[in-house]
């Protein structure tokens, strides 16, 4: 039933692109993200619908992608979901393989490069997305007509349900954002699919002024902050959790939407959170209940999603939710989102230090962990995994009491969120 559910939803979804399509508007609406944990995401979405097949699906990324870059986040969203659904649904064993890559030093023209709607235009980056998979393949009179609206590839003995409009529309956003999809197939072997899209690369941190970087470390007043997250998976509760908590605020969470109305009822929170596809109450039916409960009726909900598209957001909005974000949810994004509907002021760590570490003082106060450990430790902080940071510590202390110094620096900034500091510090030691 779920399944069915879903289909409709992404044929009503694909059927409305379609629309706004042929007349030209769709827009394209530039945000600024955190790159390496929008991928984390799609990678996340992509392991947990192949739990029932056959295949396996591996995740390589170039370690110089930039962490915070400017497009339309839901656009590249949608068209990756778009080619990544193919795959998954064409591949019966194997394995499918997601990179993203640099493109290697390539200029993009300049009668291109102003035509793309992103800015500034002086700090642009070539970025290759790339999806290749042991499927069935496409034939070679084929490859051409895979974009075109309401398109199947036929086969003999294959079927496969869909609506045929997912690579159209995935072409036509990639162009509107100054990319193209392209395509190399043998039948029986396989599909590589690929596009490269121009970012905006942004700083890692806003600076308030030169040499000083703001860090949110709280709220002022006295008045506590009640927040109720309501979401199926446990583990994208802890993430929100994990945020929320250590800047000072009352956190709750329900795991369905039956909890979740029950939870609401009892505690009244200043603002729920809600996944809006859950399990036999989802997130649109539960807000509507909710705006039946006189007490319920002004309380801020907040609606999350993976499914980002501008129909799902009118949809939420529809249903009685004040606000919309996407999954993977942005910590500042989220933060924002805060501030505009709660009277929040917030408390800030200003750093101006210039360099928090160097090479002498590294050297001096902490041990060294194993090369091996301090790769894994470089590789979650580049995606932002506040609480892999965390066990990471936690197996640091256990390998022996010399490296203790060194957990207990790391796992205080993890805490404060500050990335930029973890990361200098990982420089430091293996400079040191």
């Amino acid at each position: 039933m779920s399944d069915s559910g879903k289909y409709l939803l992404d044929l009503i979804n694909d059927i409305l692109d379609l629309t706004k399509a042929d007349v030209g508007q769709i827009n394209i609406e530039i945000n600024n993200f955190h790159l390496p944990n929008f991928l984390k995401g799609i990678v996340d979405t992509c392991h947990s619908r192949i739990k029932e097949k056959n295949i396996t699906f591996t995740y390589k990324h170039d370690t110089h992608i930039p962490t915070y870059v400017k497009t339309d986040a839901r656009r590249l969203r949608q068209i990756l979901m778009n080619i990544l659904d193919n795959a998954i649904k064409f591949t019966k064993q194997g394995e499918i393989t997601f990179t993203v890559n640099l493109c290697s030093s390539q200029e993009i023209p300049e009668s291109v490069l102003y035509t793309l709607p992103i800015s500034p235009k002086n700090n642009v980056l070539l970025v290759r997305f790339q999806i290749k998979d042991t499927g069935i393949g496409i034939p070679n009179d084929e490859l051409n007509s895979i974009f075109e609206s309401f398109k199947q590839v036929t086969y003999p003995y294959h079927f496969v349900e869909g609506t045929g409009l997912g690579l159209f529309i995935g072409q036509r956003l990639a162009n509107l954002m100054g990319s193209k999809i392209k395509v190399k197939s043998t039948i029986e072997k396989g599909s590589i699919f690929w596009f490269d899209m121009p970012l905006v690369k942004i700083p890692v941190q806003a600076t308030s002024q030169a040499g000083t970087q703001k860090m949110i470390i709280g709220f002022e007043g006295d008045d506590t902050q009640h927040i109720l997250i309501i979401d199926d998976k446990p583990d994208s509760c802890a993430v929100l959790r994990d945020i929320l908590v250590p800047l000072g605020f009352e956190v709750t969470e329900a795991f369905s939407g039956f909890e979740g109305l029950k939870k609401a009822r009892q505690i009244q929170p200043d603002i729920i959170l809600v996944d809006l596809r859950m399990p036999n109450m989802d997130g649109f039916e539960l807000t509507r209940q909710i705006r039946q409960i006189l007490e319920l009726q002004t309380t801020i909900v907040i609606a999350i999603s993976a499914s980002a598209t501008e129909e799902i957001r009118q949809a939420s909005l529809a249903a009685g939710c004040d606000d919309f974000l996407a999954k993977p949810v942005e910590m500042l994004l989220m933060l924002q989102c805060l501030e505009r509907h709660l009277p929040l002021k917030w408390l800030y760590n200003i750093d101006d230090r210039i360099s928090t570490y160097n090479s002498k003082n590294v050297q001096s106060e902490f041990v060294i962990p194993p090369p091996e450990e301090i790769a894994k430790l470089q590789e979650l902080v580049q995606i932002g995994d506040v609480v892999g940071i965390w066990e990471w510590v936690e197996k640091i202390e256990q390998l022996g009491s010399q490296f203790q110094p060194y957990a207990i620096e790391v796992h205080k900034l993890a805490k404060q969120f500050r990335m930029t500091e973890i990361h200098e510090l990982i420089e430091m030691m293996q400079t040191s």
